[in-house]
């Protein structure tokens, strides 16, 4: 399996150009992951003050991302396993749904995201970036 990394300012065309090069890998044979999926989920309490102008909730950096989670579900791709990744809704800031990823289905996996490369073990899973 050959896993792609794109990374690019927010609005810089990550999405476009990944599903793009999916269709010329082949939409079957290519699996695309999004890093806005695996945004840690919102406890109850910031959820409540998640619209005030003083919270203090900043999703414009690395430690907003579940790297491990992200991590653990590409290993466990790479590794045959079966995986349900989140699908994260940016308005509510909660895990709405799951895709359900099979074993041995994909020969590449593109990943986009801003923050992709802000960690070392994502980034040497990544074949190309």
């Amino acid at each position: 399996m050959f896993l792609i990394g794109i990374v690019g300012i927010s609005c810089s065309g990550k999405t476009t150009l990944s599903e793009n090069l999916k269709k010329e890998l082949g939409n079957e044979e290519c699996l695309l992951m999004s890093m806005d999926d695996y945004y840690k989920e919102l406890t109850e309490e910031q959820s409540k003050i998640l619209y005030n102008d003083e919270a203090e909730i900043n999703f414009d950096c690395p430690d907003a991302i579940n790297f491990d989670l992200m991590i653990s579900h590409l290993e466990c791709i790479l590794n045959n396993k079966e995986v349900d990744i989140p699908k994260f809704d940016l308005g509510s800031c909660v895990v709405t749904s799951y895709f359900k990823v099979v074993p041995n289905k994909y020969k590449y996996i593109i990943i986009e995201g801003v923050f992709l490369l802000c960690s070392e073990k994502l980034n040497k899973l990544l074949n190309l970036k």
